[in-house]
């Protein structure tokens, strides 16, 4: 019973941690696609520094969301194999 709560545990945090990495990857492709699309007006304005901000401002993001999955699997596998090793 210990080892399937935490497995239900583990998978919920992972969805978590997944859709908000997703999430952060989408509006990074929303901003280079309008970019993209618009790419005379940006640069007749002079806007490529500010679209790359925005643009960078996104993918930042994604990389803290895809460092905090990587520390919540990592601590979640160690949990879940101490838990196993304990009642072994």
């Amino acid at each position: 019973p210990l080892i399937a709560g935490l497995s239900t545990m583990v998978v919920g945090v992972m969805q978590g941690a997944t859709g908000l990495s997703d999430e952060s990857y989408a509006k990074a492709g929303d901003v280079l696609q309008e970019s993209l699309t618009l790419i005379r007006t940006v640069a007749a304005f002079g806007g490529e520094g500010h679209e790359e901000g925005r643009y960078g401002r996104h993918v930042e993001e994604a990389q803290r969301q895809g460092i905090r999955k990587g520390l919540v699997t990592g601590f979640n596998t160690g949990i879940f194999v101490a838990v196993l090793n304990f009642f072994y």
